[in-house]
């Protein structure tokens, strides 16, 4: 009973620190703010949070209509609708796009599970983490529960069987972690949201964006 107590209250004190810290969103705004110009394309993903948010800066209020917003598309349309011409839609998106949001595992955490209702769309999350749609990570935020040192952090991509980007595992791995493996939406997309900024360094058209994909089977890839 003694183990019980202590580690509950070891635990609650961590999960209180959690709060102690910005936002990762907010963090994550006020980072595009500073590095991102203004008139810049930014695309976020439908269904979670579209970032930046406006907010002060240094005592400065940050509006976030200075950018062109655009949002992909993956969590809409299942099965028959997950089809060419909605990949053809989000590859132009990325193509046309100077960087990416990926506000927390909201749409990267259900997608790639779901191959059968996604044929098409499961499979981009794995190329894009892995560099091969052209954009490179610039920008890691999270928080979550710690003391001192020592963090305690869920792990969002091997529920969907996603390999982290190289560059994401740098970050996270810099601090002595305890990995608590799969944790609830409840936790992941909201107060403990992992967070990631993409540049579109690579360029690459949306041809080539198609290359990428797996396009069998023929039933799945045509055009209504």
């Amino acid at each position: 009973a003694g183990t019980v107590l202590l580690a509950t209250v070891v635990y609650a004190v961590a999960f209180v620190n959690l709060y102690r810290q910005p936002h990762p969103w907010n963090d994550a705004s006020a980072w595009i703010f500073a590095n991102v110009p203004a008139g810049a394309t930014i695309l976020t993903e439908q269904w979670d949070d579209p970032l930046p948010t406006s907010q002060v800066v240094d005592g400065e209020f940050q509006s976030a209509r200075r950018y062109e917003m655009a949002e992909l598309t993956w969590l809409t349309g299942t099965e028959s609708e997950d089809n060419l011409a909605k990949l053809k839609v989000n590859l132009a998106l990325l193509a046309e796009g100077d960087w990416l949001v990926v506000a927390s595992n909201r749409i990267y955490g259900v997608v790639p599970r779901l191959p059968e209702a996604y044929p098409l769309s499961s499979q981009a999350h794995a190329l894009l983490f892995a560099g091969r749609l052209g954009y490179d990570v610039v920008y890691v935020v999270d928080r979550g529960p710690h003391l001192g040192a020592w963090r305690l952090r869920p792990d969002s991509f091997a529920w969907p069987g996603l390999p982290p980007p190289p560059a994401v595992v740098g970050p996270l791995v810099a601090q002595p972690t305890l990995n608590l493996g799969r944790a609830d939406e409840s936790f992941t997309v909201y107060d403990q949201a992992l967070t990631i900024i993409m540049a579109n360094t690579g360029r690459l058209s949306s041809e080539a964006l198609l290359t990428q994909f797996e396009l069998d089977p023929p039933e799945n890839t045509h055009e209504p």
